[in-house]
C-alpha cells in the first residue's frame, strides 16, 4: 500500500512539473543518441527465490535451530549499459541491459556460542568446519524502453522485456557428497517503472569547451523506479548527434 501511495505522490509531483517546468525544455536542440552506464542496488527477492532458500535450508540443516542465521533479503548490484535514440526533444527509446549479482550469506554459530545466545533453543554438536556456503543469485535482462524528458532535467522511463536467472548453493564445505553446485534456472517477464528520474549536464572544464564548442555531452542521470532494475540508479550518460 505504501507503494502505490509513494506512486501516486510521485505522479502528482510530475505533473506539477510538467505545468511549471515545460517551457524550460532546452530550445538550443537535442541529442540524437544517448550511451549510458549505470548501476544501482537491488533484489531478487519473489516466491520462486523463497522456495529454493527454503529447499536448500531443508535438504542441508541451514537453520537457525542447526546454528545458523542469514539475511532475509539477497541484495545485490546491477550493472547496466543503455542505448537512446531520441526522435525529438521529448521522446526517446531504446534498449537497457542489466546484470545482476547478490547473495545469500550465511553465518554459523559453534555450540559454545548458540548455547550463549539461546541456551534452550541450540540442540546442536560442535562443527569442525567454519566455511557456511552462500545462495548467489545471478541474473541477465534486456529490455526495450521508451523515455519521455517532460522539461529541461525531469524524465520518466518505462521498459518491459525478460530476465534470465540462475539460483546457485555450493554445499561441498558442509557436506562432502555435494560434489557440484545445486542450481535453479528461470525465464521470467521483466518490466522496470520510473516515474520520476533527473538528469543534468556535468560542468565542462576547458577542455571539454575546445572539443565540444561549450556544450557538455556528459550527462549524470539518476532514478527512483520500481522494477528489475531495482528501486535507486545512477550513472553517466554520452550524448552526441546534436540536432537543432
Amino acid at each position: 500500500m505504501r507503494i502505490r501511495e509513494l506512486t501516486t505522490a510521485l505522479v502528482c509531483i510530475m505533473l506539477a512539473d510538467i505545468i511549471t517546468l515545460s517551457a524550460q525544455t532546452d530550445s538550443a536542440g537535442y541529442y540524437r543518441h544517448e550511451i549510458s552506464a549505470n548501476i544501482g542496488v537491488g533484489t531478487l527477492n519473489d516466491k520462486r527465490w523463497d522456495a529454493f532458500r527454503e529447499k536448500m535450508e531443508d535438504s542441508f540443516a541451514l537453520s537457525f535451530k542447526h546454528g545458523y542465521a542469514h539475511a532475509t533479503t539477497p541484495l545485490g548490484i546491477r550493472l547496466g549499459l543503455r542505448y537512446m535514440y531520441s526522435f525529438n526533444k521529448h521522446i526517446s527509446i531504446g534498449g537497457q541491459f542489466s546484470y545482476f549479482s547478490g547473495s545469500l550469506g550465511y553465518d554459523h554459530y559453534t555450540k559454545e556460542e548458540s548455547v550463549e545466545i539461546a541456551p534452550s533453543f541450540f540442540r546442536i554438536e560442535n562443527r569442525e568446519y567454519g566455511n557456511p556456503p552462500s545462495i548467489q543469485a545471478k541474473a541477465y535482462s534486456m529490455m526495450p524502453t521508451v523515455k519521455w524528458l517532460y522539461s529541461k532535467y525531469f524524465y520518466m522511463r518505462g521498459g518491459l522485456g525478460f530476465q534470465y536467472r540462475n539460483y546457485s548453493l555450493d554445499a561441498s564445505t558442509i557436506n562432502v557428497a555435494a560434489a557440484s553446485p545445486i542450481c535453479d534456472k528461470q525465464w521470467l517477464f521483466a518490466h522496470q517503472f520510473v516515474p520520476l528520474g533527473v538528469e543534468f549536464s556535468l560542468p565542462g572544464d576547458e577542455l571539454c569547451t575546445l572539443l565540444f564548442k561549450k556544450v557538455s555531452p556528459i550527462y549524470f542521470h539518476a532514478e527512483l523506479g520500481y522494477g528489475m532494475e531495482g528501486i535507486l540508479n545512477i550513472g553517466l550518460a554520452y550524448k552526441f548527434g546534436r540536432r537543432k
